[in-house]
Parts: structure tokens; sequence; C-alpha cells
């Protein structure tokens, strides 16, 4: 089918997860007619929220997080969003203590070995840290003994490695590029994360964009091409 310049086509979207819903949605208010097949008899994959002995259970994910305004505005106004803010900590066992995770800089006072760690800071503030693997990285950014504490055995167990020196990248990425933090102890301080008020999860969210959407249920698709448009279902 060739699709004529200018105007509006019929859509078929694969899955009414939470990309296939927000697609339909989306093309539908641009004027589109969608179609959805989907192999489950109800929307929502994995991220569906249902019940069992009178408790809302889901397999997927149910936290949100986005930088996109604009996508934060569309879920916003479909789906009531409790926003809170997501806080780790860690047990240092060689202190006997939880500190907050990433580094906060009013808990490392608070550490046994203070003046050492002050002195090791004091020798790398004007220190740009090496990128060639992780263990320097973390040597030259925050010192040996935070990188004991908190760096050296975590990742080794983690990610079953001999030793950080294995890893290599770009660590522009490390704690969203901060080290030690000085005031946001929130592990996600650089975009909104929020939580479905409903205890059925995003439920609403998939009925209300599903709601003028020709959606088939039940419906298992065996094979398709894209260059000639066509879906073979079974």
């Amino acid at each position: 089918m060739e699709i004529e310049k200018n105007k509006k086509s019929t859509v078929l979207v694969l899955g009414a997860g939470v990309a296939g819903c927000a697609t339909a949605y989306l093309l539908a208010r641009k004027g589109y007619s969608v179609r959805i097949l989907e192999g489950g008899d109800e929307p929502g994959g994995g991220v569906r929220t249902r019940w069992y002995g009178g408790h809302p259970y889901t397999f997927g994910p149910r936290v949100f997080f986005s930088k996109d305004d604009e996508v934060i505005q569309l879920l916003t106004s479909l789906i009531k969003i409790r926003q809170f803010y997501t806080r780790s900590w860690t047990y240092v066992a060689d202190d006997g203590q939880l500190y907050h995770y990433p580094l906060f800089l009013d808990d490392l006072s608070k550490m046994p070995d203070w003046n050492s760690i002050s002195q090791q800071l004091d020798e790398r503030k004007n220190k740009i840290p090496r990128t060639d693997n992780f263990e320097n990285y973390w040597l030259d950014a925050i010192g040996p003994n935070l990188y004991k504490k908190f760096i050296d055995q975590y990742s080794k167990k983690m990610w079953g490695i001999e030793s950080n020196r294995s890893l290599t990248a770009n660590f522009a990425w490390v704690n969203r590029g901060t080290p030690i933090r000085k005031e946001d102890t929130r592990l996600y301080g650089d975009q909104f994360q929020g939580y479905p008020d409903a205890p059925d999860g995003f439920n609403e969210f998939f009925s209300r964009t599903l709601d003028k959407i020709d959606t088939i249920f039940d419906c298992q698709i065996s094979s398709f091409d894209p260059d000639k448009r066509t879906v073979t279902t079974t």
C-alpha cells in the first residue's frame, strides 16, 4: 500500500505494551486510524498489574523515570503519579555504619579514618582522574580509603571480575559526573521519578490510551514483512 502524501493513513501497531499503547494514542491524536494486534488477552504486557489473593502484583517495572517534559506531561495527564525520590545507603562493614551512596560529603567526616580521607581528597583537588580503567578512575577521584570502602569489593562481587583494572570506559557517567555529592542525596536528582498513585499501577494508562483504538487481542503474529507491509497472524 502506498501512502499518499499529506493523507492520513491506517497504521498497524504490533503489541499493546507501554510503547504500543503510547504510539497508538499519539497517532490517533494526529488523526490516523490505528489498529493494534496484541498476543495477550489484555494490554500492558509485563507492566500490567494483576491481582492475586486481594493483592496487586506486577512482573515488570512500576517506577517511571524521565528527563523529557513532554513525556512527563503526557503521562501525568492520563494517570495520577506520585512523585518520589530514591535515596540509597550502603553498609561499610569495617566502619560498622550505613552511609549514603553515591558518596555524600557530610558523611565523610563521620568516618573513623576521616583524617586520612581528608588528606587524600586535598591531594586530589586539582587532579583530573585517569579514565584508562575503573580502578584508576576511582583512586584518582576519591583516594584509596574511600575506594576500598565503597568501590573495590562491590564491583568485583557484582560483576564477577578479578580486578577493577579490567573495566574500561569513559567514566563521565559515574554518579552522573559527581564522585562526591555536596547537597542532593537523591539517587536520581537529575530527572523526574514517579509511581502510579492507584493500586493497579499503570492499568488506567492502558485503558485510556486504547479507549478509541481498534485493538485485537489473542492475536499471535507468526511473521511480518515490512517491505511488503504485510503481517501473518495465527
